[in-house]
């Protein structure tokens, strides 16, 4: 990981996209759904939900929905960056397993 830009003291973790879909998209999480925290006109049209590793163990999952940049191609299991701490920060791809 590239520790200077995509930092865990920042929120940034690794994670792989389970699902894509738009704002009205049913998709769920047990965790954050950021796309009710972004507001009734958010600046992403396409959100994921991505599956990412807890307290460092494989064994143990989150789930969050979190935007992806308008002009960033995802799909299922991709593995990208999430930011855990600040869901204004879109999905960021670019990390291989």
């Amino acid at each position: 990981m590239d520790t200077d830009t995509y930092g865990r003291k920042e929120g940034w973790r690794r994670a792989r996209v389970v699902e894509v879909g738009g704002i009205e998209s049913p998709m769920k999480t047990l965790q954050t759904d950021c796309r009710s925290e972004l507001g009734p006109n958010p600046p992403y049209t396409r959100f994921a939900v991505v599956s990412y590793n807890v307290r460092g163990s494989p064994r143990n999952k989150a789930r969050r929905i979190s935007a992806i940049p308008n002009d960033l191609d995802l799909q299922a299991d991709d593995l990208v960056f999430v930011n855990i701490q600040n869901c204004f920060a879109p999905l960021r791809k670019g990390w291989s397993a």
